[in-house]
């Protein structure tokens, strides 16, 4: 997720409205921050030699003529070994990444700080902290890596849609599903369908207007965080039906050149074709108060409708 903060909002793994702060973290997010010690590192200066050798060897498909670069500020102060093993495990993903999204986009900074909860893209860095949980720390990276990929020219929906998407998809070479924001240990398509049972699924066309994620109501909470899934998706089925270059079209544009009607239901129609089963939401959410609004709203018998109770204040 990328930060579109503009003094507001801070869209990290798990997005949440905050003046100044991450909401219920109390982490100063502007530019009154405290100043940050960084220790800058190319990644290349930290491998041996026969290593960093054998890491050049990348796809010609992905059109690179070596490794990606990944230069390092290692706030968090992890121990030498660990950080070289993260290195060497994030530039292989890396790689995926960008294969997956035909890019090259040149070095990106790795911030490693415990000062942030969750992992975010900003300028051309990604800021995460560090974890004993490697997939955790891959779920991270890898959704952000691919803002850095793609590039920050497109929509909400297809910014955060071809993240999700690029996450699940190397997740799934791998049998594995992402286990966090927003998926939460299910199927993007899993999750429409849910949507999709309950009538709580967006129109298509008011997902791909939506501008950015938006917590000022619990409404408008729940609906951010649905489009995630319902990009994720769409983005997946799109690339299948279309191709990745028709997508990046789309991308750049910021809407499909098909109609959206036509298009929502062609790819509904795709999903319905899977019966996948329904699942209670409330098992797979985290437990906290926002969550268990998730789960009430996607219940068997919760009314339709759109609401607009404000969302309560934050708490640690």
């Amino acid at each position: 997720m990328i930060d579109q903060s503009q003094g507001r909002w801070l869209l990290g793994r798990d997005p949440q409205p905050f003046e100044g702060r991450v909401l219920g973290r109390h982490r100063p997010c502007n530019d009154d921050s405290p100043p940050i010690s960084r220790a800058r590192i190319d990644l290349r200066q930290l491998l041996p030699p026969w290593l960093l050798g054998a890491a050049l060897l990348v796809s010609p498909a992905l059109g690179l003529t070596e490794a990606p670069v990944i230069r390092v500020e290692n706030e968090a102060a992890v121990p030498a070994a660990e950080l070289e093993s993260i290195l060497q495990d994030f530039r292989a993903w890396a790689t995926r990444v960008y294969r997956y999204n035909h890019a090259d986009p040149g070095p990106v900074t790795l911030r490693l700080t415990r000062k942030v909860p969750f992992g975010f893209y900003q300028g051309e860095s990604v800021i995460m902290p560090p974890s004993a949980d490697r997939w955790e720390m891959r779920d991270n990276w890898v959704h952000e890596l691919t803002h850095h990929a793609t590039g920050h020219d497109s929509s909400f929906f297809f910014k955060e849609g071809i993240a999700v998407h690029t996450l699940e998809a190397l997740f799934a070479e791998e049998g594995r599903v992402p286990a966090t924001w927003p998926q939460f240990g299910q199927r993007t398509d899993a999750w429409v369908s849910l949507y999709l049972a309950r009538g709580q699924l967006m129109k298509l066309s008011e997902a791909l207007g939506w501008e950015h994620y938006r917590g000022d109501t619990a409404d408008n909470d729940f609906r951010s965080w649905q489009i995630y899934n319902l990009a994720g998706s769409f983005v997946g089925w799109y690339v299948g039906h279309y191709g990745y270059d028709a997508f990046r079209t789309a991308f750049n544009a910021e809407w499909p050149a098909q109609d959206s009607a036509e298009l929502e239901r062609a790819w509904l129609a795709a999903i319905l074709e899977k019966k996948l089963a329904l699942f209670d939401p409330a098992a797979v959410l985290p437990k906290n108060k926002r969550y268990d609004e998730y789960a009430r709203r996607l219940s068997v018998g919760a009314p339709h409708g759109r609401e607009s109770r404000a969302w309560p204040a934050p708490t640690k």
